[in-house]
């Protein structure tokens, strides 16, 4: 069994692309860091904007284990398998521009890889940023439920969070050329092959949710889109076109029997939201919060919003059509 190295043997990778406005904020939180990894690579996707200057510059003036790898025009899963590829570091630590990581969140995630030293994998936790009522009724609607490990409830698993061998990746063939949905490939490569994992609840990355309604419907149309060409309809869009297929059914019923039965469709929305909401509150909204009648009326409105995004992103694929341009997160 190959020995856990020390802390200084890891290197962190993360891809960007046109996150001008939020990279600093990202780099800083990685420069507080309470263990510093050996290099932090950021691998610019093609940013429209000043992104990878920002990076440069911060990196000659504050950090200079910061590089930079400009890979012209890739999608996540490609920036993360080159900025894998240009470490040296036996373990690489993931996350993503936009977001930050706390200060003890490598060294924590390699405690857990010390915990238990057959682990090749790591899972951190995420969690999200609410900061409107917006941002906490989206978070209610579709951020990953917690799940239970030995060490704690968490988040995950989630390539803005871990931390993997090389080793593993490169068997696993690294991540899919995708902009969306390259992370749960790879999970399902990694359960395939039974890597062993550790799970660090407290080796946490914070994420901002979309900000408007607007946003929201771009990203999870664009989320859509790249799903169903990773061929994942299974896992999220049969089940919002069977929900829809039942609510075809009542209205045909209201038509034909009695107009009662419409009142199982707006039931059944309230019913999917209060569901969603129990799911996902830990971390993100008290019980006085999260089942506020108001509360439950957005979440029902965020949860259509994110099924028209749903419908227009698979259409779009279906018919041979380019994803909703998007920027990367």
């Amino acid at each position: 069994m190959t020995p856990v190295p020390d802390i200084q043997s890891v290197s962190i990778v993360l891809p960007a692309r046109n996150e001008a406005a939020t990279i600093t904020r990202t780099l800083e939180a990685l420069a507080r860091l309470t263990y510093a990894p050996v290099e932090i690579v950021v691998v610019d996707g093609g940013s429209d904007d000043d992104t990878a200057g920002i990076v440069r510059e911060y990196a000659r003036t504050c950090c200079p284990r910061i590089r930079v790898i400009e890979a012209g025009p890739a999608t996540p899963g490609r920036a993360r398998n080159i900025g894998i590829a240009a470490t040296t570091s036996p373990w690489i630590a993931l996350t993503d521009a936009g977001d930050c990581a706390e200060p003890a969140w490598l060294e924590q995630l390699m405690a857990a890889a010390q915990r238990e030293p057959g682990a090749r994998v790591v899972y951190g936790n995420c969690l999200p940023v609410v900061e409107t009522f917006f941002t906490r009724s989206a978070a209610l609607a579709y951020v990953t439920p917690p799940r239970a490990t030995s060490q704690g409830r968490l988040r995950a698993p989630s390539a803005a969070s871990m931390l993997i061998h090389r080793d593993v990746w490169s068997r696993a063939g690294g991540f899919a050329d995708l902009r969306a949905a390259e992370d749960l490939l790879f999970f399902d490569r990694l359960t395939h092959d039974g890597v062993p994992s550790a799970w660090a609840p407290t080796a946490t990355v914070r994420w901002q949710i979309q900000p408007s309604v607007t946003t929201t419907f771009r990203r999870f149309s664009e989320y859509s889109w790249h799903n169903v060409r990773a061929g994942l309809q299974s896992r999220w869009h049969y089940g919002v076109a069977r929900q829809y297929l039942l609510a075809l059914g009542f209205a045909g019923l209201g038509i034909a029997i009695d107009p009662a039965w419409w009142m199982a469709i707006p039931a059944g929305a309230i019913l999917r939201a209060t569901r969603s909401i129990w799911r996902r509150r830990w971390g993100i909204a008290s019980a006085s919060e999260a089942f506020n009648p108001l509360q439950i009326a957005a979440v029902v409105g965020v949860l259509l919003i994110l099924d028209a995004a749903t419908f227009t992103g698979w259409l779009r694929a279906a018919t041979g059509r380019p994803a909703p341009s998007q920027r990367a997160r």
